[in-house]
């Protein structure tokens, strides 16, 4: 009463007031709406597996990877593009001569116009006048230097340091062009092999996706049948615990014995031993689940679906076709078939030539197109590169033979594998078949237990059995059913086994 006077008195604060009883309001709705179990289906589950999932995740990983290299591989058809730069700083320049030299003029007349060469007759000829000639006589004979060659009237001098080149501060630059032309199908096949390892990491992600989804199944059912487990042990614990109620005010009258009592409660305490191991089982199946299917384990969950027994299998011929063609273990070993004949391919391809377009336009500094300046110089330059293979010891020769050899394995490898699945499959179709029977034969024993069960209990009450005797039916009853849920759940399991088997779990 006091707090809505004080709104009537206080309207400015009035909806603050309102806004925090609707947010506490809602708080405790969504807390009592996330309290409750989540309910799954198994097709909940597949999804959420598929989505979730750390092992499917690291796969799809590896299929971008793989796709990425096929895309890089695909690129070795076009030309490529590079550009490099160096800089170097020299210490010291170029020198053409190690001192300053002197180099003798010969004369024109000395030169032989037909051949453009210095005629040795008209060089050191003596009756030529020295302007002529050029060469120093005495008595008739050439004068020579210290170094035996003979001395002439006129030198040119060449100075050593006018003779040096090149710059401390050197500049290189390059943008160049390569396109192959021919590879001997070398490239060709690198994009094969890369495409291989592509569909193969797609397989793989298949093959991935089955045992998660295997694995999902498996678990599904388990916190099925542990579910059913627990409601037949919390259901025989009231029946167990009502009897020691009634079995208690029977001894209290002096109608049953001490004994009898004491059995049933001791059957009583087991039955509770039963219901905490089953709820212990329950409850570690839901975590597994959880987090298989990438929930946080503290979720709380129960499966609504049933033990659906489905339809009758196919013929075994059926069976086998889907088998070869939809299981990713066949689908990968046929790849890798297919990964063998390309490495063959490359290793021959490894015999021919190799041909190659470029194209480099370049820039140096200095310019040594005029004269080593302290400027760029540019040029451009095409040509052909061509590289053949000649005598290498046979080592492409062995590595072709080794490519062949590896090849064959992997045919003999998909042979046997395809054996291996077909005896798979047979198997999983007789255990199938044992299952069924099975199921029918619990069915069959939990109707008799049932009636046994009725019997037994209309004799205790009209005191014909001995409590012993009552118990001994209860616990046949709830073995027979055990047994039933067991059966189903290992049908269901092996029906599983066979949609894996034959490739059509991931469909």
């Amino acid at each position: 009463m006091r707090f809505i006077t004080s709104i009537r008195k206080k309207p400015v604060f009035s909806f603050v007031y309102l806004l925090i009883i609707f947010c506490c309001f809602t708080i405790d709705t969504e807390a009592r709406i996330n309290s409750r179990p989540v309910e799954l289906s198994l097709e909940d589950c597949r999804d959420l597996a598929r989505e979730n999932n750390l092992q499917l995740e690291i796969a799809g990983h590896h299929s971008q990877a793989a796709s990425a290299l096929r895309k890089a591989s695909y690129t070795k058809f076009l030309p490529g593009f590079d550009f490099s730069g160096s800089y170097l700083r020299t210490n010291k320049k170029f020198n053409l001569l190690d001192e300053d030299m002197l180099l003798p003029v010969v004369p024109i007349s000395a030169i032989d116009p037909n051949t453009g060469q210095v005629d040795p007759d008209l060089l050191f000829n003596p009756d030529l006048h020295p302007d002529d000639a050029g060469v120093i006589f005495h008595n008739g004979k050439p004068v020579t230097g210290p170094d035996g060659n003979p001395l002439f009237y006129r030198y040119t001098w060449l100075p050593e340091d006018q003779l040096s080149f090149g710059s401390k501060n050197n500049f290189l630059l390059n943008l160049g062009m390569t396109q192959p032309i021919y590879t001997g199908g070398k490239t060709r096949t690198q994009y094969q092999i890369a495409s291989h390892i592509e569909t193969m990491s797609k397989q793989g992600k298949d093959l991935e996706l089955s045992e998660v989804l295997f694995e999902t199944e498996k678990l599904y059912w388990k916190v099925y049948t542990l579910q059913e487990k627990l409601e037949l042990a919390e259901e025989y614990y009231s029946v167990l615990e009502s009897m020691v109620k009634d079995l208690s005010d029977l001894y209290e009258e002096g109608i049953i014995s001490q004994n009898d009592l004491l059995k049933t409660r001791v059957k009583r305490n087991e039955a509770n031993l039963d219901r905490i191991r089953a709820k212990n089982g329950l409850d570690l199946a839901k975590k597994s689940l959880c987090q298989l299917i990438g929930l946080p384990i503290s979720t709380e969950i129960e499966v609504r679906d049933t033990l659906w027994t489905g339809d009758e299998l196919d013929p075994l011929d059926a069976l086998f076709h889907s088998a070869l063609e939809n299981r990713p273990e066949l689908q990968m070993a046929s790849t890798n078939v297919e990964l063998g004949k390309s490495a063959v391919d490359l290793a021959r391809a490894r015999f021919l030539p190799d041909i190659a377009l470029s194209a480099n336009y370049f820039m140096a500094r200095p310019d040594p197109y005029h004269g080593f300046s302290d400027q760029f110089g540019n040029d451009w330059n095409v040509g052909v590169v061509m590289q053949i293979p000649i005598f290498h010891w046979g080592e492409r020769r062995h590595i072709l033979n080794a490519a062949r050899h590896e090849k064959k394995v992997q045919e003999k490898k998909l042979e046997n594998f395809k054996e291996l699945v077909k005896l798979e499959v047979n198997k999983i179709y007789y255990e199938i078949s044992e299952a069924n029977e099975k199921v029918n034969i619990c069915e069959l024993s939990l109707e008799q237990a049932e009636e046994n069960l009725k019997l037994a209990e209309d004799n205790f009450d009209v005191g014909n059995i001995t409590t012993t005797e009552l118990l001994e039916a209860q616990a046949l009853w709830r073995k027979a059913y055990s047994n039933y849920i067991e059966a189903k759940s290992n049908l269901k399991l092996q029906q599983t086994n066979m949609q894996k088997a034959i490739g059509e779990l991931i469909d």
